[in-house]
C-alpha cells in the first residue's frame, strides 16, 4: 500500500488542515518537554521549537510504525536487500561502519569498501599535497577533496561543518 494510501497518512492529512498555535505558544504546552526530547547514544535531541503539538507528534509516528519504518531500519542495518530497485541491501551502515567482526554485508564487500575507502583517502592526499594538479594546473583548494575521501564522514549527511572537518588531514587517518 502507497504511504499516502494509508489511514495513518490520511489522519495527519486532516491534522494538517487545522490551525496550530503559534510557535511561542506551544513551547509553554503542559509536558511538551516530555515527548519533544529524546537521546541516543549520547545524542541529544530537542524538538521543542517544531511547530507541532503533541497530536501531530502523536500522528507523525503513527505514520512511521504504519509504514513499518523500525522493520526497515533493522533491515537495513542487518545486511537485507532492502534496495527495492536492484534487489540488493543498501550499503549506508557499511560504507560508515567500522571494523565489524562480522559484518551482516559480508566480509568480501567490507574488504572491497575499505579498499575504495582508502583509494578515495590517497586521492585526496594527492590533491592536496599537489601530485595532482586541477584542469588548468593549479592544485584545487581543500575542503572539496577530502568531503570525498571518506563517505563515514560524508558531507552529504554532515553538512558543511562534516565538509569542513574532512578536510583536516587527519580525517583519513
Amino acid at each position: 500500500m502507497r504511504l499516502t494510501e494509508r489511514p495513518a497518512w490520511r489522519a495527519l492529512a486532516a491534522l494538517a488542515t487545522q490551525p496550530l498555535p503559534q510557535l511561542r505558544e506551544l513551547v509553554h504546552e503542559p509536558g511538551r518537554g516530555d515527548y519533544e526530547r529524546l537521546s541516543a547514544a549520547g545524542i541529544e535531541l530537542d524538538f521543542t521549537r517544531q511547530r507541532i503539538n503533541r497530536t501531530v507528534h502523536e500522528a507523525l509516528l503513527a505514520l512511521a510504525q504504519d509504514a513499518g519504518i523500525e522493520a526497515q531500519r533493522d533491515a537495513m542495518l542487518a545486511g537485507e536487500p532492502v534496495n527495492a530497485t536492484e534487489g540488493r541491501a543498501v550499503l549506508h551502515v557499511a560504507l560508515r561502519g567500522g571494523a565489524d567482526a562480522d559484518p551482516p554485508w559480508g566480509h568480501q564487500l567490507a574488504a572491497e569498501i575499505e579498499a575504495e575507502l582508502a583509494r578515495a583517502c590517497d586521492f585526496a592526499d594527492a590533491v592536496r599535497d599537489g601530485r595532482v594538479l586541477g584542469f588548468g594546473g593549479p592544485t584545487p583548494r581543500a575542503p572539496w577533496p577530502r568531503a570525498t575521501c571518506r563517505s563515514r564522514c560524508s558531507a552529504s549527511g554532515t553538512g558543511s561543518a562534516g565538509a569542513i572537518r574532512c578536510g583536516r588531514p587527519s580525517a583519513c587517518r
